[in-house]
């Protein structure tokens, strides 16, 4: 069996977090689908979840965003740390491209894994044609 593998950004989360459909049912069902034996495999980096981290914190409280990271860590996502050659292939890609430092993050975390990058970030979604995205929507 075939595995597809997803990035998860800090755009996808919010969506997830914030209930902003249809952005929200897919990730649902995503983090539903990773949860159980299945054929998909999803992943962050611990750069974006860094930046779901501090809008929490300035949007609610540091309390809220530790839980909130507490909840995402229990669940069936590979967390993908910061090594120093990740942090120079995000700063390659920074440099080429006009997307966040964030964002570069994301970026080359999914071409690292092969991966579909889910996401409805207008930053990101202008390289579609260098990435494998899902374009995630809110309506």
């Amino acid at each position: 069996m075939a595995v597809t593998r997803y990035v998860l950004d800090a755009w996808a989360f919010m969506a997830f977090l914030n209930k902003e459909e249809p952005a929200a049912t897919r990730m649902n069902a995503l983090l539903r689908q990773a949860k159980t034996p299945s054929d998909i495999e999803l992943y962050a980096s611990v750069i974006n979840l860094g930046e779901v981290y501090y809008r929490i914190a300035k949007l609610k409280s540091e309390t809220q965003a530790y839980r909130t990271l507490a909840f995402f860590r229990r669940l069936s996502i590979r967390i993908v740390s910061a090594t120093d050659e990740r942090v120079y292939a995000a700063a390659r890609f920074k440099g080429r491209f006009a997307v966040s430092y964030a964002d570069a993050f994301a970026c080359t975390t999914a071409q690292e894994f092969g991966a579909i990058l889910a996401t409805g970030d207008p930053e990101i979604i202008q390289l579609s044609g260098l990435l494998h995205l899902e374009i995630l929507r809110r309506d």
